[in-house]
């Protein structure tokens, strides 16, 4: 009873897909993304990962990242599968189960530490707190994101973005490696990453919102 789905397996048709295509293919996908956030923030997209006190927000830098990588990755799929099968394979990408959790993470935990930032701002101007979260004089792009409000190493920060950027980093990987041979099916998953990637995203991801619940504010 195997035998037919034996042999429609063996006869699945598999395009290889070179270097240069599949560098190619994510610089593209990579550009576009840029443009639409360019056109999207008013020609300003540092504004997308900076925080309304003037600094980089970690928070916004990784869900602006992780968000990137996702529709960069679906974008580069999208052309290749529709260059080197055919129309008919339009569409039909979709994202396994623990790329989909680490999406939803990364966009939890800039709500939460929003929603717990504004909470604490809140608190500070009632109980008489004169500016307790002041505008930064100048904004320092590793320095913001690795360090708190009073410009001290905060092992939260930098936990988050070392968890983010191994995450990057590994689905990076594993996705050119995916462009190098299409298969000629409806419907396709992305690559998925595996489960020690996915707890230490939230492991890290779940530090930060801790110390950000636990810190005062200006501080965090």
């Amino acid at each position: 009873t195997l035998f037919p789905y034996t042999t429609l397996f063996r006869s699945l048709k598999t395009v290889p897909v070179g270097v240069r295509k599949r560098v190619l293919a994510l610089l593209g996908s990579i550009v576009a993304f840029w443009l639409v956030c360019f056109l999207l923030s008013g020609f300003h997209p540092q504004k997308l990962v900076m925080g309304e006190d003037g600094r980089f927000s970690n928070s916004k830098f990784q869900t602006v990242l992780w968000f990137g990588i996702v529709v960069v990755s679906y974008l580069a799929t999208f052309w290749l599968r529709a260059r080197n099968l055919g129309g008919d394979m339009l569409g039909g990408v979709n994202i396994p189960q623990n790329l989909f959790l680490l999406s939803g993470m990364s966009a939890l935990t800039f709500t939460a530490a929003k929603g717990i930032t504004v909470a604490k701002i809140q608190s500070a101007a009632e109980a008489g707190v004169v500016n307790p979260k002041p505008f930064a004089t100048a904004a320092r792009f590793w320095s913001d994101l690795t360090s708190n409000d009073s410009n001290q190493f905060d092992l939260g920060d930098f936990q988050m973005l070392a968890m983010t950027f191994l995450a990057v980093g590994t689905f990076t990987v594993l996705m050119f490696h995916f462009l190098g041979s299409l298969e000629a099916r409806t419907i396709v998953n992305l690559p998925d990453v595996d489960t020690t990637i996915l707890a230490s995203f939230g492991l890290g991801h779940g530090a930060y919102l801790t110390k950000k619940a636990v810190g005062t504010v200006g501080n965090a």
